[in-house]
């Protein structure tokens, strides 16, 4: 799959100084301009904060008929919401999700850590 490389940068960015409220809306307009005509569409994201995760899901869903668009990934401290996440983004009219694992790269790769120098 092709396809521009975007990156959000948690909360503000270094490259245009712009909080993430002022930016949120170009970024989405951008996903959903790449996303328009490719229904199988995945957006992988990375560094990504939950507000950030929340704000796209309800900028994709609005212009989505029905509420399509949908996410899977956990937060990074927690393993549920908290720290950032690398989330994937998918139409649940074209994806139908039957089951998802998060691993951690550790030595307790079932629960939140780090290891290897991560």
């Amino acid at each position: 799959m092709e396809g521009p490389i975007i990156q959000l940068m948690p909360g503000f960015s270094r490259i245009y100084l712009a909080r993430w409220a002022d930016r949120k809306h170009l970024v989405i307009a951008q996903y959903l301009h790449e996303t328009r005509f490719v229904p199988g569409a995945l957006l992988g994201l990375q560094e990504v904060l939950r507000s950030q995760l929340l704000d796209i899901l309800d900028g994709l869903n609005q212009h989505s008929e029905p509420t399509d668009w949908e996410y899977i990934g956990v937060g990074r401290d927690d393993g549920k919401e908290k720290g950032e996440m690398s989330p994937i983004f998918y139409r649940s009219s074209v994806y139908r999700l039957i089951k998802f694992t998060n691993l951690w790269l550790s030595d307790t790769p079932n629960v939140p850590s780090k290891g290897w120098d991560a």
